[in-house]
């Protein structure tokens, strides 16, 4: 019944927020042609540049390639290593005009890389401020330079056995990577499941519950939004005085469908590697699938400070909708996106989509926006 007048509220308070249509077909796709360039593994990040292009960040390879405005492969910059221009594990972009902030979780540090002509290393940032929590990792950039930080969720492998929601921290770090965070304050993350079936550390197993919330952090303008997927509503933080208010979104409580449950269930199956995994995943599925689903899978930043709310599919192979919020908290818009898309960069009048088809290819698709 819950579940029911929470739809009910939903489609509601939904009807009231014009839907943005995004064009047909896309202005610019940018796929698998057979070339190096061009095939993608973990696209992490991207940015539209002032010429037209796209700058892609290719975690599997640990480089930022840069395409014209026709989708033509222009150059790379960029490989793996640990020196000035070179990444371990790219986590996160940032964009203002043609300049770019890359972090590596790797080496604990932000690349700075103007982009447009030849691309140029402008500088590096080593993340060595004092948290005194869980590691962080970069997921925004105010307008001041400084930096918003997560921290990361670590599982014990000695804690008691069953399913536990662990705490995650957001917090503000000096544009010169050193210093004390200045946290936000402590919040829900992942749920956790611990899998010992003989009692012994060596044979235990941990990880994310099937469906687990997760705490979700973006900055947009001078604002940082933090928020626990579990529930609907994501705490607006104001980055120069640290004051804040509580925003709540129009997404509906739902279960976990049979469907759903069975298809997550064989895909990770198929991606178990060995009997202790295989087992992992028999036993979370069988003992500790959540109640509901959480509302929203991930916060975009967007334009003059807006922030787009993915709403939970379940699998990236599902369609999905974003909400649009602005920089008061209004609800603007809401935009449907197909299935196995996702929405990487909004502006204006356009999006970029990061697509995964059935086989797991990637490929970039550019749509115009209509905002209605």
């Amino acid at each position: 019944m819950l579940s029911l007048l929470s739809l009910a509220f939903t489609l509601q308070a939904q009807a009231g927020i014009p839907t943005w249509t995004l064009t047909p077909a896309p202005s610019l796709t940018i796929q698998d042609d057979g070339t190096p360039a061009t095939q993608f593994v973990r696209i992490m990040g991207l940015g539209r540049l002032s010429n037209g292009g796209i700058a892609i960040a290719n975690r599997g390879t640990n480089d930022i390639r840069i395409f014209d405005a026709r989708g033509r492969h222009v150059t790379t910059f960029g490989r793996t290593g640990s020196g000035p221009g070179e990444f371990r594990r790219i986590e996160w972009i940032g964009q203002a005009g043609d300049t770019a902030w890359f972090f590596d979780s790797g080496v604990q540090r932000v690349t700075t890389v103007l982009l447009s002509g030849k691309p140029q290393l402008l500088g590096t940032t080593a993340l060595t401020a004092t948290g005194n929590r869980e590691r962080f990792y970069v997921t925004g950039r105010l307008p001041d330079g400084r930096f918003v930080v997560t921290t990361n969720v670590s599982p014990t492998f000695d804690g008691p056995p069953g399913a536990h929601r662990l705490p995650g921290s957001a917090g503000i770090v000096a544009r010169s990577g050193d210093g004390n965070v200045t946290w936000l304050g402590e919040f829900k993350s992942a749920t956790i499941f611990v899998h010992s079936p003989t009692g012994d550390v060596s044979g235990t197993s941990a990880g994310p519950i099937a469906f687990t919330p997760w705490l979700l952090v973006a900055a947009s303008g001078g604002q940082i939004w933090v928020g626990d997927s579990a529930g609907d509503s994501v705490v607006v933080v104001r980055a120069s005085d640290l004051s804040r208010v509580t925003v709540r979104l129009p997404l509906p409580r739902r279960a976990p469908g049979t469907a759903l449950i069975d298809s997550v269930k064989a895909q990770e199956l198929e991606r178990a590697t060995n009997p202790s995994s295989r087992a992992f995943t028999e036993a979370k599925h069988s003992k500790y699938l959540p109640e509901r689903l959480p509302y929203f899978e991930a916060l975009v930043a967007g334009s003059q400070g807006e922030v787009w709310v993915a709403a939970y599919a379940g699998q990236r192979a599902n369609p999905t909708y974003y909400l649009v919020v602005d920089s008061n908290g209004r609800l603007r818009g809401r935009v449907n996106v197909p299935a196995g898309s996702r929405i990487r960069q909004a502006g204006l009048d356009y999006v970029i989509l990061a697509h995964e088809d059935a086989d797991g290819v990637e490929s970039i698709r550019v749509h115009g926006l209509a905002r209605r």
